[in-house]
């Protein structure tokens, strides 16, 4: 069983690569989830043989309590969005949950030097971009590792640094082990401060404290003051850091904090079950038009921008799953923390409950697998046991086969679908998938099949919404003849993000083509008012057809 256990630590070794390297999202989730089927597999066919017993422990019943959940709001919401792509998704994370389960503790020391090997390869892969010997994966930014952006790729960094204080601790006493690992989390530590990521920063750093605390918990609590100055001490570093963090950069702070401000809005609609999974990018933008609307004077006003994502995966939970999906993780968080012995496993998991609170971990597959192979690491108390039975394990094999057939069935489907795109003919529709209906309705645009544009966009699937789309939206309209609809939606795209002139430009060409003078007099005079960092080509043309329009109107 070695053999198995050597392939699934390289798996998660060379996991970011193998995703880098993937042409497309689809692909690497697909054959995720047929490797983690097959070990598993062979996992339980080798239990059976050592007549092993299943346990069923209370982080079971949750996880299984929190997928049916999962399910069930899916299906029964109507704002739900859930493409195929994000069902595989959750299929590979209880896959892997499954077999981290079978792997039992004996592995942890394994996962943590596979995350450690992995971090440093993706520590290398940064400065090697640092360099400029190979290119970052976003254009704005120098470092990114294997992933489309530096906060991502210093969260990962984060876990890798996490693993490796846990490994030093263990191994204290052995000088040579030590200082490869002490040069090794120096070189991450680096790097991790080279992507700029102070959420990053934090969970590392609450992590790392919470292992070295029980590592000297023995020195502490040899009298009351030692162990009151400690405590002192360190809630003061938290609270002196925070606050550092926060000025560091105040805007990028500001705009996390506006994002949770009209979130917190989406969550008092819908508080008990949410707008159901995948409903933050279809409505957020809408509900942000909606605050900027009523808060005209707002000082998020010149922060605002484009979001599909909460930059907090547990408002994200409550906004999509409501009270009772956070009641289901709180659950399953407390079993995972339950129990005063510390582990490794326990502090990689509150650095990513840390790294989530300022970020999206879980929306980012190779991060988002950390969450089901930690808490099938876990350790909980044991509900029953029973032996094996052939039934089941039919059973078991038939949906395993069934979740394959899924797999290949959707890769097959999106891989024709991106093709289809890719040669302007575009055959099928990815309805709720964000990345290609994005792709899909650029395309309709292009092409000037706007009556095809407007219904994709306005159907009740459609799975984002954005400044932008909304201005695309509205010149169809303009195109077509609809005015009252081109108005009404490019006034809620001026909502969206009031920062932007494209909004304005436009409603005031609508304005102005339509004959209502007044309007478009008013739009152009708040053109020339406004004071924009980055001057383009848009707001230089809406600058100078504005000045014209107001010289015309004054010689008049």
């Amino acid at each position: 069983m070695r053999i198995i256990h050597v392939l699934f630590l390289a798996y998660l070794v060379l996991l970011p690569l193998l995703t880098q390297a993937a042409s497309h999202d689809y692909e690497a989730p697909a054959a995720s989830l047929v490797f983690i089927l097959g070990i598993l597999w062979v996992q339980v066919i080798f239990n059976c043989k050592q007549g092993r017993m299943i346990r069923f422990t209370c982080m079971d019943m949750a996880v299984i309590g929190l997928a049916i959940y999962a399910l069930l709001n899916a299906v029964f919401s109507e704002e739900a969005r859930v493409s195929e792509l994000m069902g595989c998704r959750w299929a590979v994370a209880f896959a892997l949950y499954l077999l981290a389960r079978s792997f039992g503790e004996i592995a942890e020391k394994g996962v943590l030097s596979a995350i450690l090997v992995s971090g440093f390869i993706q520590s290398i892969a940064g400065a090697l971009q640092l360099a400029g010997a190979i290119p970052s994966g976003h254009s704005q930014f120098a470092v990114t590792g294997s992933f489309f952006n530096p906060g991502p790729y210093g969260g990962y960094l984060a876990l890798a640094f996490v693993a490796g204080v846990c490994l030093l601790t263990d191994a204290i006493r052995r000088k040579t082990i030590c200082a490869v690992l002490i040069a090794a989390l120096g070189f991450i530590l680096c790097m991790m401060l080279v992507s700029d990521s102070r959420a990053a920063w934090l969970a590392a750093g609450l992590a790392s404290g919470y292992l070295l605390y029980h590592y000297y918990k023995r020195i502490i609590h040899k009298t009351n003051l030692r162990r009151y100055l400690l405590l002192a001490s360190f809630c003061g570093a938290i609270m002196a850091s925070g606050i550092g963090l926060y000025r560091y950069k105040k805007s990028s702070a500001d705009v996390r904090i506006a994002v949770w401000t009209i979130s917190g809005q989406m969550m008092r609609d819908s508080p008990v079950t949410g707008h159901g999974a995948g409903s933050f990018a279809a409505l957020y933008m809408n509900y942000q038009s909606e605050y900027f609307g009523t808060h005209p004077a707002s000082e998020y006003r010149e922060w605002s921008d484009n979001r599909n994502r909460p930059f907090n995966e547990w408002i994200g939970i409550g906004c999509e799953w409501g009270c009772i999906g956070l009641l289901f993780v709180g659950a399953i968080l407390f079993l995972a923390f339950s129990g005063r012995k510390a582990s490794g496993l326990k502090a990689l998991l509150l650095g990513l409950c840390v790294f989530a609170f300022f970020s999206y971990p879980f929306r980012v597959f190779p991060l988002s697998l950390f969450v089901p192979l930690i808490l099938g690491l876990c350790h909980t108390r044991a509900l029953c046991e029973w032996k094996i039975q052939k039934t089941a394990v039919v059973a078991a094999a038939a949906v395993s086969l069934l979740l394959i057939g899924q797999s290949v069935s959707m890769y097959r489907r999106y891989a024709a679908a991106y093709e289809g795109l890719e040669r302007g003919k575009p055959d099928i529709r990815l309805s709720a998938d964000t990345k290609y209906m994005s792709r899909y309705a650029k395309h309709l645009f292009d092409s000037g099949d706007y009556a095809g544009f407007i219904r994709t966009t306005t159907g009740k699937d459609f799975p984002f919404m954005t400044s932008n789309l909304a201005c695309d939206m509205g010149i169809a309209f303009m195109r077509t003849g609809r005015t009252e609809e081109a108005e009404r939606i490019l006034l809620s795209a001026y909502n969206m993000v009031p920062s932007r002139v494209l909004p304005k430009y436009l409603l005031f060409r609508l304005y102005r083509d339509d004959g209502q003078t007044e309007k478009a007099l008013q739009k152009a005079k708040e053109i020339l008012c406004m004071k924009i960092k980055d001057a383009g080509s848009v707001y230089l043309s809406a600058r100078t057809e504005a000045r014209e329009y107001l010289d015309v109107y004054m010689d008049r």
